[in-house]
């Protein structure tokens, strides 16, 4: 599904792996496509909820301990 949602030019069907380069000076590494698009789908989770555009699930959200519990997205 996450494939499906990240689709576009230029990415790739998630077959492959990525290199990614430590700009610290560290090793040239290979990432799995998997990572990398986990790693997108949290930042645009992110980028929503700084935003104020996310939904929450339930809503709205249970109170425990008075911390909401929901998912978020």
């Amino acid at each position: 599904f996450r494939r499906v949602l990240f689709r576009s030019p230029g990415l790739t069907d998630g077959s492959a792996s990525l290199l990614v380069e430590d700009h610290a000076g560290g090793p040239v590494v290979r990432v799995p496509a998997d990572d990398v698009l986990d790693a997108a789908v949290a930042a645009w989770s992110a980028a929503r909820i700084v935003a104020g555009n996310d939904c929450r699930y339930p809503d709205p959200p249970s109170i425990v301990d008075g911390r909401e519990i929901a998912i978020r997205a």
